[in-house]
C-alpha cells in the first residue's frame, strides 16, 4: 500500500510510520491515543488534487481514513482508533487571496488561524475567530469543530462566518461550493455539511474534508469598536479533505 501511495503520489506526500513519527498524530491537547494502534501511512498532500487522490485509492481498497489539522481539540475528534491513513493538512497553508472590495479571504485547511487574523489586518479588516489555541489551530480544525472562541457571542461560531467551502467526498469526487457572497441561491446549500462534524475515523464513504473555505471577515477593530461600518466575508480556502482544501 505504501508504495502505491507514494507511486501515486510521491514519496516527499507519503511517510512510512514508525515509533517516533506517530507519536504526535495519535494525540490531541487532552485524548491520549495508542501510537501501536495500527496507522498504516501518514500523508502531507499540498492540494486538493492530491487529497482527492488519497481519498480515492482509499475507498477503492476499503482502508479508514484520519483527517488531521493541528491537533489542539479537547475531544479526540482526529485522534485514529484504528488502522488507517492519516490525512495531515498541515502543508496546505496558502492564503490564496484577500479581496478588499468583497471582504474575504481564501486560505487552505492548513492554514493557522493567527496567520489568517494577521493576513485580514494588514488587509485594515478583522477575522472575528478566535481561541486560545491560535497559533497552532488550523482553519480546517476549526471548521469540522464549528468553533465557538472568545468572541461567539458577538459575532458567533465558526459556521456563522462561512460564505462557501470545496469539499473531498470518500470517493474522491470534489464538491465545489466555494462562494464569496452573502445572497447566493443558486442551489442548495451544502456548506453546513461539512461544517461542525469531527473527522473521527472515517470509513469508505464517511469521509468529506473541506478543501476550501469562504469565511466573513468585519472592519478593523479600533479602541473596541468595529473601524468602518462594513461587514467583510473572508474565504477561507481549506484544501483537504474534511476539515469539513481543507477539516
Amino acid at each position: 500500500m505504501l508504495a502505491e501511495l507514494s507511486a501515486l503520489l510521491g514519496g516527499d506526500i507519503v511517510v512510512a510510520p514508525d515509533a517516533q513519527n506517530v507519536v504526535r498524530h495519535t494525540r490531541d491537547y487532552c485524548v491520549e491515543g495508542n501510537p501501536g494502534v495500527g496507522i498504516l501511512a501518514l500523508t502531507y498532500p499540498r492540494n486538493t488534487g492530491q487529497v482527492s487522490a488519497i481519498l480515492r485509492y482509499c475507498n477503492q481498497q476499503r482502508i479508514a481514513v484520519q483527517p488531521q489539522g493541528g491537533m489542539t481539540g479537547l475531544s479526540g475528534g482526529g485522534v485514529p482508533t484504528g488502522p488507517c491513513v492519516v490525512v495531515s493538512l498541515e502543508r496546505m497553508r496558502a492564503i490564496k487571496e484577500i479581496d478588499t472590495a468583497a471582504g474575504t479571504i481564501t486560505v487552505e485547511a492548513g492554514v493557522v488561524m493567527q496567520a489568517v487574523q494577521q493576513a485580514a489586518e494588514d488587509a485594515d479588516l478583522f477575522f472575528p475567530l478566535d481561541l486560545g489555541g491560535r497559533g497552532s489551530c488550523q482553519i480546517g480544525g476549526n471548521l469540522s469543530t464549528n468553533a465557538g472562541g472568545n468572541r461567539v457571542l458577538r459575532f458567533g461560531m465558526a459556521r456563522d462566518l462561512v460564505l462557501g467551502v470545496e469539499a473531498v467526498l470518500a470517493d474522491g469526487t470534489v464538491i465545489d461550493a466555494l462562494r464569496k457572497v452573502i445572497k447566493n441561491n443558486s442551489g442548495y446549500d451544502v456548506r453546513q455539511l461539512f461544517i461542525g462534524r469531527h473527522p473521527r475515523h472515517h470509513h469508505g464513504r464517511g469521509a468529506a474534508p473541506v478543501s476550501q473555505t469562504a469565511q466573513r471577515l468585519h472592519g478593523d477593530l479600533c479602541g473596541g469598536r468595529l473601524r468602518g461600518g462594513t461587514g467583510v466575508a473572508v474565504t477561507c480556502t481549506h484544501r483537504v479533505c474534511l476539515a469539513a482544501d481543507s477539516l
